[in-house]
């Protein structure tokens, strides 16, 4: 894939991921106003965020449409990655750094975005095989 193609599939995988991002934090926000404790929310606000990005990086970014079992266990996959190290950031900069939950959220997601969006293009959104030997899930 050129250069050119690399950066715009990153920015509609942005886009989409935006929308993921959007309703992870609306879901997490909404959660911590309750009373909810903050990883419990993160946690949530993440599966929320996951599947609402699945489904429009599917459609729109990668524009494959087969194997959507499969693909989607390799997101939940790399969603399950990127949860650590959302969870462990939050850790980080609310009991380390006492920056408080609803902003130490803001500073960990440009993190998981990039982490999340290689591993995306490499594992889950990649064309896979048609050989007969091939296992479908």
């Amino acid at each position: 894939m050129a250069k050119r193609a690399k950066i715009n599939q990153f920015i509609l995988y942005s886009l989409c991921g935006s929308c993921g991002v959007l309703a992870d934090y609306a879901f997490y926000y909404l959660l911590l106003k309750i009373d909810f404790n903050y990883q419990f929310s993160n946690m949530l606000g993440y599966f929320l965020g996951t599947i609402v990005s699945f489904w429009l990086n599917r459609q729109f970014t990668f524009a494959l449409r087969d194997n959507i079992i499969k693909r989607f266990i390799y997101f939940l996959a790399v969603a399950g990655l990127g949860f650590i190290v959302s969870a462990s950031g939050l850790w980080l900069f609310v009991y380390v750094f006492f920056i408080e939950p609803i902003y130490a959220k803001v500073i960990v997601i440009p993190v998981v975005v990039f982490i999340q969006f290689s591993l995306n293009r490499i594992l889950t959104f990649t064309h896979f095989s048609k050989d007969k030997n091939d296992k479908k899930i």
